[in-house]
């Protein structure tokens, strides 16, 4: 899996948004903010990463045990591909 490149990330204020461009902007008409763990996720997203690869990082970076980076990033890739900003 990986980031959809029709997706950019912006920082504003003390926001992150997932911003749509290109035809993205044609057939998702929203934003979609992210917190700090969702902007990590997003970042490896940047190279194809297996959703073992994801909760493997996660819990290195988290220090939180598999099952519940696994939970964390089910729930938040399904909000990704939901939006189309993710490819498998």
């Amino acid at each position: 899996m990986r980031r959809n490149e029709d997706f950019v990330l912006r920082e504003i204020s003390q926001d992150r948004l997932l911003i749509p461009v290109g035809e993205q902007v044609l057939t998702f008409t929203g934003l979609i903010c992210l917190n700090e763990t969702g902007t990590f996720i997003w970042n490896q997203l940047e190279t194809p990463k297996s959703f073992l690869e994801l909760a493997t990082a996660m819990c290195d970076e988290y220090e939180v045990d598999l099952q519940t980076a696994q939970k964390d990033i089910s729930e938040f890739l399904a909000v990704l591909s939901d939006a189309n900003a993710v490819i498998e």
